[in-house]
C-alpha cells in the first residue's frame, strides 16, 4: 500500500524462507510481482512516447538545420575552395621544406659518419704506430736515470746563470741616459 514494492517483495521472500507453506506470503509476493510488472512496462510505454515525441521533435529540427545547413554550405563552399587552394599551397611548401630540411640532415649525418670514420682510421693508424714506436722509446730512456746522476748538481752555478740571463734581457732593454758632459748612466 505504500508503494515500496521492491521492499516488500524482499520481506515476502524473507517471509516464505522461514515457513515456506506461508499462503499468504506467497500470494502477497504474487501481487507485488505483478504490481512491479505493470509499473515496468508503464515506464517502458512512457519511455516509448518520450522517445518517439523527442525524435519527432529532432526529426523537424534536423529538417530546419538541415536547410540553414544547406544554405551555409553554398556560402562556405566558395570559401572553403579558396582556402583550400591556400592551404594546398602552403603544405607543398611545407612539405618541400620539410624535404629539404631532412636532405641536409642526412647530408650532415653522412659527413659526420665520415670524419669519424677517418678519425677512427687515424686512431688505429698511430695507434700501430705508438705499439710499433714502443720498444725504441724504452730503450732510448732507459739511460735516462744515469744520464741524470751525472749531471753536475751546483745550485750556485744555476742561480749565477740566471742572474747573468735577467742582467742581459734588462740592459737591452733599458734606454742610455746621458749627462751634460757627454758621460752615460
Amino acid at each position: 500500500m505504500q508503494q515500496k514494492y521492491e521492499q516488500a517483495l524482499k520481506s515476502y521472500n524473507e517471509a516464505l524462507k522461514i515457513n515456506p507453506d506461508f499462503i499468504a506470503a506467497k500470494n502477497n509476493k504474487k501481487a507485488v510481482e505483478d504490481l512491479l510488472k505493470q509499473q515496468q512496462e508503464q515506464q517502458q510505454q512512457n519511455e516509448q512516447q518520450e522517445q518517439s515525441s523527442e525524435q519527432q521533435q529532432s526529426e523537424q529540427q534536423e529538417q530546419s538545420s538541415e536547410q540553414q545547413q544547406s544554405e551555409q554550405q553554398e556560402q562556405s563552399s566558395e570559401q572553403q575552395q579558396s582556402e583550400q587552394q591556400e592551404q594546398s599551397s602552403e603544405q607543398q611548401q611545407s612539405e618541400q621544406e620539410q624535404e629539404d630540411d631532412q636532405q641536409a640532415i642526412e647530408e650532415q649525418r653522412q659527413q659526420q659518419a665520415e670524419i669519424q670514420e677517418a678519425e677512427e682510421t687515424d686512431e688505429q693508424q698511430s695507434a700501430a704506430e705508438m705499439l710499433m714506436n714502443e720498444q725504441p722509446i724504452n730503450e732510448e730512456y732507459e739511460d735516462l736515470p744515469n744520464w741524470l746522476k751525472n749531471m753536475p748538481d751546483d745550485p750556485s752555478l744555476l742561480l749565477r746563470n740566471k742572474m747573468q740571463l735577467e742582467y742581459r734581457k734588462r740592459s737591452a732593454n733599458k734606454p742610455v741616459i746621458q749627462k751634460n758632459d757627454g758621460e752615460i748612466w
